[in-house]
């Protein structure tokens, strides 16, 4: 496997988190636009954090965290 490939147990990590972030964000009764504004990112980033197409930087998680008022930790799977 090409070292810029990630394994199988990171794709599948990357698609738990996006599933999380997405819970959190239809608990809180926000669109995927309304995330973005919230968390300072933009409306791409949130999508393809939720579809697991990109690895959500730490950055990232923080931000959508506290737009959605939440901490943390709760956006990663057990």
């Amino acid at each position: 496997m090409p070292a810029d490939q990630p394994s199988a147990r990171v794709l599948a990590y990357r698609v738990a988190v996006g599933v999380r972030v997405r819970e959190a964000r239809e608990w809180a009764n926000l669109t995927q636009e309304g995330l973005a504004h919230a968390a300072g990112l933009s409306r791409d980033t949130i999508v393809r954090v939720e579809l697991g197409t990109r690895t959500a930087r730490l950055d990232w998680l923080v931000q959508i965290a506290d737009a959605l008022d939440v901490p943390p930790a709760s956006l990663l799977p057990d």
